[in-house]
């Protein structure tokens, strides 16, 4: 059933249904009217007060209704102070009528009924679909049309502080809108476990999206293991592998990771007891010791004194050398 479809539902003077009246007391008409008005989630909450002394305007009496707020449809609104003024289709009639005093679906006052209500009997106008009562007004036979002492029932339920509940079949509170602002949640056993939902106190606008998918969030402090996900100039502290060893990043302003397959250039960095495969070129300044087999030409200056003992076999051509004193390997005799 959608609600607002007068075939369908069962309220009393709303729209274009029949009044229940029994012609001499139409002002409890009126409030159950207002009953199912309620019912509908449209009430005045706090405020919006009609004084009991009107004022005329344009030779009708003026009603001004302070600032407040009201439910439309379960949902909070506000109400800056208004004024309206009835019009000769208000007039007193043959008999003491009495009208509406509400707010319409587009936020504004307005009256509901007419001085026909009074023409041959007392009668109260009709609440239309969605409207929030504020008052009910009488309108006296023997009144002027000016009158600035008009009776006046004020409408109004005070709602402040609740909450909301939802219950099983069993009556187990499964979740609950809680007055202090968060979403409990019980689970499926009515224990003393609960979920409960908040937010941190908000300084300006936010919107949480959620995604379009069935999914489960990842917490800060849990562990979860995240897929295809991109994380723009993430700050990792430490890089774990799967077999419990730890990986630290020094904390420097800005590097590049060296990588296994990327042709890079290091700096200051120590090779402890390296292996050097494959072919190419050695380039720049070298400082420590050889030890081992050098095979292949050195091609270059060598610029410098070579302090220590060569260990192992020297392969290739050596010129000219000199180790304190002069020898020449031109002619390839032992200098000994």
């Amino acid at each position: 059933m959608t609600f607002g479809d007068l075939s369908n539902r069962y309220v009393t003077g709303m729209g274009n249904t029949n009044v229940i009246d029994d012609n001499t007391d139409s002002m409890h008409t009126g409030i159950i009217q207002y009953l199912n008005a309620v019912a509908a989630g449209n009430y005045v909450f706090s405020g919006m007060v009609v004084p009991s002394t009107q004022t005329v305007n344009n030779s009708r009496t003026q009603f001004t209704v302070s600032a407040g707020s009201y439910f439309k449809n379960h949902v909070l609104q506000s109400f800056s102070e208004s004024s309206i003024t009835l019009t000769d289709s208000f007039d007193p009639a043959v008999y003491t009528y009495y009208i509406f005093l509400v707010v319409n679906t587009s936020g504004q006052l307005a009256f509901r009924g007419t001085e026909a209500d009074g023409a041959s009997e007392t009668d109260v106008g009709n609440l239309n679909d969605g409207d929030v009562p504020i008052a009910l007004i009488e309108i006296n036979k023997s009144d002027a049309a000016n009158a600035t002492g008009r009776k006046i029932q004020h409408y109004g339920a005070t709602a402040k502080n609740r909450g909301f509940s939802v219950t099983n079949a069993s009556g187990v509170e499964l979740l609950r809108l809680d007055p202090a602002g968060t979403i409990i949640f019980e689970g499926t056993a009515g224990d003393n476990y609960k979920t409960t939902l908040t937010v941190t106190d908000p300084t300006a606008n936010r919107t949480i999206s959620l995604p379009n998918a069935s999914d489960t969030l990842v917490g800060r402090n849990t562990t979860d293991t995240l897929t295809n996900k991109t994380l723009t100039t993430p700050i990792i502290a430490t890089i774990k592998a799967d077999s419990d060893s730890s990986h630290t990043v020094p904390n420097v302003a800005s590097d590049t990771f060296a990588l296994l397959a990327a042709a890079q250039t290091l700096t200051n960095k120590t090779l402890t007891s390296p292996t050097i495969t494959g072919t190419g070129a050695i380039a720049g300044t070298f400082t420590g010791n050889i030890t081992g087999n050098v095979t292949g030409n050195v091609t270059g200056n060598l610029t410098g004194d070579v302090t220590g003992d060569v260990t192992g076999n020297v392969t290739g051509n050596a010129d000219t050398a000199t180790f304190g004193y002069h020898c020449d390997y031109s002619d390839k005799r032992d200098c000994g």
